[in-house]
């Protein structure tokens, strides 16, 4: 393709073209949607690169894409990877500090990274003609690549190599620092396999990853190996050296082959052309072939999200880079409407990256030196990634060729912004432009110029012009006027006050094209219901006296209402007299304490938690926060309390309740009906009510399992994890030291003491112990006649039974119960028939739709999570 900045004819005709482009319109279709676009701006980053702002439509709403154009047969714009900070994959960084800090005129996020363990890329990574990570082992997730002539090239990159010991024997090579992930096979990749680390990885070897890692690990430096160790932690990467990790089949092959002072040979490649490789980096699916979209994408990440997507034409010498930016203002795009939009772009082949909350786009403005965040992040935030793709401009600096006015083009009556005059060579590179030597005039339209500074009047177009040396640039501003804003948003959406107390409110503006404005008093009218309080300079004062009522902000002919509640009283006080149930109520939080919460007479205090002992973690957004505690020092109850708290819904993120415990914030397990959210809770400590705004991941292996519901809330809430490659194993058996770690986490039980209960409490695993003896204190569990505990056996179903019923203490049912419904009924061990039966009545456990309750079955990890999300119910609704 023709390098357009030369066709044009230089600068000036480049503008003038982009001008003219911001007429036209892309329509195109996305299955029932239809995307229609127009470009809202577009300028040069450097010579061979343009920036596209678009705005489409799509199911109903708005959608941002941001677009980078590259002509890859400039001989001036080349590409490159960047690596996470450092030029490592040991720290990951924003993609704004890898652009900046390498003087990259524009980059985007790259590969998918195993965000569980390492946070390293899962695909390859080349960077300046090396293998920084080889590709995975999957038939699903393609690469990108260009070449030492500039060519790019879109495929399924695959690995091969070999490990060769001093006594000849060889054995394959799997991979070059890889974080572990589900292979094409669907096993972990890590498992029989051997792979190599080098100082790419990071300064540390991966080492030993759990407890149960039998990991063996071989440090080589000049093809001699140096040591080897067995299950331990990482230990420093010779720096002109290696590390060869085995486990299973490959970890026997060491032992049996390597030996210290020997030598160890490794040979490998990457086809296809990975010789030829210049940069790359992996991805996922392929979006679109021979110019058509792929109609399959993977279901699993196919939902309204942020995007990143690359594609080049098929003569390989325009290379479009995309970005679809999912935010208040911007819908996002699903995969098959990001496939059929590239399609429309006249690429023959597109590549999806990694999207999400990691989708990043960054580019040089016109006359800068620094590229600078183009889109808005889905979580609002950059997030640190480990690798970006980047491109860079080695034109010289040349003369002064042309100016332009930098500043917002769209404002708002009353506002008062300065601008500043840059300058750019011929080859788009910035020129510096003396402050001084600049005359600023207002070209036409209202409003006041003193200098650079200009302060707008009522709505219309005003240009303003700037001369600098007898060249001349203008810039066009719209102030905008009635009609114009589509929404007002206010954060906090809804406040909650104690009587006399104050509250800030964020307020902005967007208009029609999903550009936000802060908004300042200047700007907005307010209106209070009467003596709710009064509202100055963006601050909300309660009365004296608690009510409810709204405050209205009033903005060009737009309006948001916001509910706000003065609450009565900071405190509440409860006496619990033992054999008594009772209650205290603080604002909207009810607590229900039973007969036996205490074993002794016990005062309860609940105050609002202006002041908490810890910072509340970075994914949850407090709503209402409240400090329990006892004067007497009765901190842990004796049979949960059950608590209710009323929320005011239509925000954005997953209620929840977390409390803080041995030190730490954690998510207590809850049910939510209609706008109240249901929680137990079994010590007196903080309570914060939250909007978690980053949810786990949804496991892999989960999607359509029948337990998938019930192992999302406990995931939630911290209860279950996963395991590497983000899978959840759901038909796996389950331990006897698993289970009871699941029911202490789901309680909230702190990890106890040693005490020497059980005779085999000194092999017990360190994550278990805790908890082990955490729960015989609670009477859950006792052990086997021998004093043993016995933690890695399998749990039955009965033995399940019996601890739910312990920490329920469900209501008797009767033997007969089970008689008639359970065709192995008989086979329950005489020690679970009245537990069996008091939780099948109650409703908690069941049979396995054949008529069997399967009492002496190993239980599986899905039946675990089921039965301890049944549990948690039972005890929310009582």
């Amino acid at each position: 393709m023709t390098n357009w900045a030369k066709a044009a004819g230089g600068p000036s005709a480049v503008i003038a073209v982009a001008l003219a482009a911001m007429c036209l319109l892309l329509p195109f279709s996305a299955g029932a949607s239809t995307l229609g676009g127009r470009i809202l701006e577009a300028v040069p980053v450097a010579e061979g690169i343009l920036l596209e702002k678009r705005v489409v439509a799509a199911g109903g709403e708005k959608v941002l894409v941001f677009v980078l154009k590259a002509d890859l047969g400039n001989q001036y714009l080349k590409m490159n990877t960047l690596v996470g900070s450092g030029g490592t994959m040991d720290k990951n960084a924003r993609v704004t500090d890898m652009a900046v800090g390498a003087g990259a005129v524009a980059a985007v996020n790259a590969d998918f990274f195993q965000m569980l363990e390492s946070a390293r890329p899962i695909g390859m990574t080349y960077r300046d003609g090396q293998m920084l990570t080889s590709p995975p082992a999957r038939d699903d997730m393609y690469g990108w690549a260009v070449n030492r002539e500039g060519v790019p090239l879109i495929d399924l990159f695959s690995f091969r190599g070999g490990v060769t010991a001093g006594n000849g024997i060889s054995f394959p090579l799997a991979g070059v620092n890889k974080p572990s992930y589900i292979t094409a096979g669907g096993k972990n990749s890590h498992e029989d396999s051997l792979l190599l680390y080098n100082r790419y990885w990071g300064q540390s070897s991966r080492g030993r990853v759990g407890e149960k890692d039998q990991v063996v690990e071989v440090f080589v430096e000049n093809e001699t190996a140096l040591e080897i160790r067995v299950s331990q932690p990482g230990k420093a990467i010779p720096a002109k050296g290696f590390v060869l990790a085995g486990r299973g089949v490959a970890a026997e092959y060491i032992k049996a082959n390597i030996k210290v002072g020997e030598k160890v040979k490794v040979n490998y490649s990457v086809l296809p052309d990975g010789d030829k490789i210049w940069s790359g980096t992996g991805g996922w699916s392929l979006l679109v072939r021979d110019g058509l979209p792929v109609p399959v994408q993977p279901s699993g990440i196919n939902g309204l999200n942020a995007r990143t997507a690359l594609g080049y034409t098929r003569d390989r010498k325009t290379l479009y880079v995309v970005v679809v930016e999912k935010s208040t203002f911007s819908r996002g795009f699903t995969l098959d409407e990001l496939a059929e939009y590239m399609s429309r772009l006249g690429v023959d082949r597109a590549l999806n990256l990694d999207g999400g909350g990691s989708s990043t786009m960054v580019a040089r403005p016109l006359g800068e030196e620094k590229a600078v965040l183009v889109n808005t992040p889905q979580k609002e935030v950059q997030r640190p990634v480990p690798s970006a793709m980047a491109f860079f401009s080695t034109a010289p600096g040349g003369n002064l060729a042309g100016l332009v006015v930098r500043g917002p083009g769209r404002v708002l009556p009353g506002d008062r912004i300065s601008y500043a005059l840059k300058g750019y060579d011929s080859h788009y590179n910035p020129h510096p432009v003396n402050p001084e030597d600049v005359s600023w005039r207002l070209a036409s339209g209202k409003g006041v110029l003193y200098g650079n500074d200009f302060t707008a009047g009522e709505s219309g177009v005003v240009v303003i012009s700037a001369s600098h040396r007898g060249m001349r640039a203008e810039k066009t501003i719209r102030v905008l006027g009635s009609g114009e804003i589509e929404k007002i948003t206010v954060s906090p959406s809804a406040v909650e006050v104690l009587p006399g107390e104050a509250a800030a409110l964020k307020i902005s503006a967007r208009d029609q094209d999903g550009n936000v404005y802060p908004l300042s008093p200047v700007h907005y009218t307010v209106s209070l219901d009467p003596g709710l309080g009064q509202m100055e300079n963006g601050l909300f004062r309660a009365s004296e006296k608690p009510g409810t009522g709204e405050i209205k902000i009033s903005f060009l002919g737009t309006a948001a209402m916001v509910p706000v509640t003065v609450k009565a009283g900071e405190k509440s006080v409860y006496e619990h007299i033992p054999a008594q149930p009772g209650t205290m109520v603080l604002g909207d939080l009810d607590i229900s304490f039973g007969s036996g919460a205490f074993i002794s007479a016990a005062t309860v205090i609940a105050t609002y938690g202006n002041v908490l002992p810890g910072p509340v973690p970075g994914r949850y957004k407090p709503v209402s926060a409240v400090v329990l505690h006892s004067p007497d020092n009765a901190a842990a109850l004796s049979e949960p309390a059950a608590a209710a708290w009323r929320f005011a819904p239509g925000e954005d993120g997953r209620i929840a309740v977390i409390q803080f415990l041995g030190g730490g914030w954690r998510e207590v397990p809850s049910k939510i009906v209609g706008n109240r959210v249901f929680f137990t809770f079994w010590e007196l400590a903080p309570v914060v009510l939250v909007r978690d705004n980053k949810p786990p991941e949804e496991f892999k292996d989960m999607a359509r399992h029948w337990s998938a519901g019930a192992v999302a809330k406990l995931s939630s809430a911290g209860v279950v994890n996963g395991y590497p490659g983000n899978i959840f194993a759901p038909d796996r058996q389950i331990t006897r030291a698993e289970f009871v770690v699941m029911i202490c986490r789901a309680m909230g039980w702190q990890p106890a003491q040693a005490d020497g209960q059980f005779l085999d409490s000194g092999s017990m695993p360190g994550w278990a112990s805790g908890y082990i003896r955490a729960a015989a204190r609670r009477g859950l569990v006792s052990g086997y006649g021998d004093n043993t505990f016995r933690p890695s056996n399998p749990v039955t179903r009965a033995e399940m039974a019996v601890m739910i019923n312990r920490l329920l203490s469900l209501p008797p049912a009767g033997d007969a119960v089970l008689s008639g419904i359970f065709t192995d009924g008989g086979s329950v061990p005489p020690w679970a028939v009245d537990q069996v039966s008091r939780i099948y009545a109650a409703g908690i456990m069941k049979g396995d739709g054949q008529k069997k309750f399967r009492p002496r079955d190993k239980a599986t990890r899905a039946e675990s999570a089921v039965l301890v999300d049944s549990a948690l119910n039972y005890l929310n609704n009582r």
